[in-house]
């Protein structure tokens, strides 16, 4: 399944860089030619070069599919910027509030567009509003009247700065408008959404006030956050803290937390005398249920669907194999959106696994007198930041060195966070438990608190690197997968010291390299 994903992520790579048909015919070609050989000399490497092959020419095709040219009446035809603009649409998604920014965010679907000097007329898109202050009323479902400045977003300006613009069209939006007064804005009508989308949300806001009720801020944000990925409540302050420490992804429900719940259901089953066999069919529907209220995202996408394909592993009698349900779950996810496979939080959640599952259980075998527990939080903890030290360099131009020091003081925690979160949803309406519950978990939350800003205080707890070049990629992959072939492996090879030690000496290079360079004097 690993070549699987790598030739349905390759043939999606290159459909977006050079479009179909033109290379996409080369490959049918190359695959028939392939096919007729394969038959001829019953070549097994042939057959898998098939494979390999039609897997990229679906994932071309997939994306072709799904990617058409935009429309003539959608709003990125038009010439922005456009002062003065009014737009008619509904409210696409919950709206995210930021009470220290005081701003309000909200997704509009639209469906009408007037300007100063464009008569109103139909048009389709997705735009996202920046209304200056807190508008609290607003709601999934809202069609509203909105004037403002409607414009597209900005390229990137300055060397290695992320491309906002190529980001949002990736997900379908292609405008922007800001606001600042309220009276430009009008409700039209209310609750226009999907009816399984606005009890979806209700749960989400009811979890969100009882969790404030009970705990209170800042340590509410930060639990909410831990156990549903609710995040509009953090001060820009306790992100930076979390983003030095290589703790964000502590802030986002990942498939950590679908894999505690798993667990804490499983064990809930056990003590109610359910076989394991029983209980996991029962499992998968409250992981599912709680995938949707946490709204999808890829990691706890990702996480669902390998419990379920382990489950119907075991419902069939076959061997579970948790790498090869990896690489499945990420074929389901990129045959259903093909953007995914630009989606950082896709990246981040399975380079992650897959650093944890190809390298903790070699450290735990050889953990010596290291008791299991720590040895397993230790192993994961570093396997995981080696696995995402490109992305974090590439994604935030930062290295947390003291990330794996501050992950095994804080993640260990998680699961304690997790069931006291749920729990007190489930059972803070009793009296004296509710708000006992609540202050052991706020005072919990504030130590945690207080170790990620100290860390994150500490000189060089973070530091600057330069975007990964292709080069440093090659440096990147020859140090890792050396390193872990001579670990591995039986004695005697030489080759894997060889190329862990040349990708050490490459990386160290490039890093130099880029330290001694000067930085371009003008910046936009």
């Amino acid at each position: 399944m690993a070549w699987g994903v790598g030739a349905l992520g390759l043939g999606i790579f290159l459909n977006n860089a050079v479009p179909a048909p033109g290379w996409l015919l080369g490959i049918v070609a190359a695959l028939a030619a392939l096919l007729a050989w394969a038959a001829r000399t019953r070549c097994e490497l042939i057959a898998w070069l098939f494979a390999f092959l039609a897997a990229g020419a679906i994932g071309a095709l997939r994306f072709a599919a799904l990617h058409q040219p935009l429309p003539p009446d959608h709003l990125a035809s038009l010439p922005l910027p456009f002062k003065g603009t009014v737009i008619e649409g509904t409210i696409a998604g919950a709206p995210r509030v930021y009470p220290a920014r005081g701003t309000t965010t909200v997704l509009l679907a639209v469906r009408t567009v007037k300007g100063p000097t464009l008569a109103a007329q139909p048009a389709q898109g997705l735009v996202r509003v920046t209304l200056h202050w807190t508008a609290l009323e607003l709601a999934y479902g809202d069609l509203i009247r909105i004037e403002g400045t409607l414009f597209a977003p900005s390229p990137p300006t300055n060397p290695g700065q992320s491309d906002y613009r190529t980001t949002l069209a990736r997900r379908g939006i292609h405008a922007l408008m800001s606001t600042w007064n309220p009276e430009d804005l009008s409700v039209q009508a209310r609750r226009r959404g999907h009816p399984l989308k606005h009890r979806l949300l209700y749960l989400r806001r009811w979890a969100t006030e009882r969790l404030a009720a009970s705990v209170g801020s800042p340590e509410s944000e930060v639990l909410g956050s831990i156990v549903f990925g609710f995040r509009s409540g953090l001060s820009p302050e306790l992100l930076e803290s979390f983003r030095i420490t290589g703790l964000m992804h502590i802030l986002v429900a990942s498939g950590m937390n679908v894999g505690l719940l798993a667990w804490l259901c499983l064990a809930l089953f056990s003590a109610l005398g359910l076989p394991r066999v029983r209980a996991a069919p029962l499992t998968l529907p409250i992981l599912i249920a709680f995938l949707l209220l946490c709204g999808a995202d890829p990691p706890l996408t990702r996480a669902t669907l390998m419990f379920g394909l382990l489950v119907g592993a075991q419902a069939l009698g076959r061997a579970t194999a948790p790498l090869n349900a990896l690489g499945a779950a990420a074929v389901l996810i990129l045959l259903a959106e093909p953007l995914a496979l630009w989606d950082r939080s896709f990246q981040f959640s399975y380079a992650a696994t897959f650093g944890v599952m190809a390298l903790a259980p070699w450290v735990v075998k050889r953990r010596g007198r290291l008791p299991r527990w720590v040895a397993e939080v230790v192993a994961c903890t570093i396997a995981a930041q080696l696995a995402l030290l490109p992305l974090l360099a590439d994604t935030f131009a930062t290295v947390p060195l003291l990330g794996a020091l501050a992950n095994f003081f804080v993640t260990p925690l998680m699961g304690l966070f997790l069931t006291g979160g749920l729990a007190l949803l489930a059972l803070g309406w009793i009296p004296l438990l509710g708000p006992a519950l609540g202050a052991a978990l706020k005072l919990s939350l504030a130590a945690v608190l207080t170790v990620v800003d100290a860390f994150a205080r500490v000189p060089l707890a973070s530091v600057v690197a330069p975007p990964f070049s292709v080069a440093a990629l090659l440096a990147y992959v020859a140090w890792t997968s050396g390193g872990l072939l001579w670990l591995t492996a039986p004695r005697g090879p030489l080759w894997p010291k060889i190329l862990c030690l040349t990708g050490a000496f490459g990386m160290a290079s490039l890093l130099w390299r880029a330290a001694l360079t000067p930085a371009p004097r003008e910046l936009a």
